[in-house]
């Protein structure tokens, strides 16, 4: 978005001092819905970002044994 700022604006030094906390990664959000990924015991509202191996291994565990 800084880019797309007119010149004399972009020279602002309060402007270059926001523009600099930018981020140049890509990004993807992906929404995990409650109803794909429903909460199992001992689970709490950190679910849909838990990607340690126990928490992989156990939605794997019970995406097998649902099919």
């Amino acid at each position: 978005m800084a880019k797309r700022l007119p010149g004399p604006e972009r020279h602002d030094a309060r402007f270059r001092e926001m523009a600099s906390y930018g981020c140049l990664t890509r990004m993807h959000i992906v929404r995990l819905l409650g109803l794909l990924a429903p909460r199992h015991d001992g689970e709490d509202h950190t679910k849909d970002i838990d990607f340690s191996r126990a928490g992989i291994r156990k939605r794997w565990d019970a995406g097998l044994t649902d099919a």
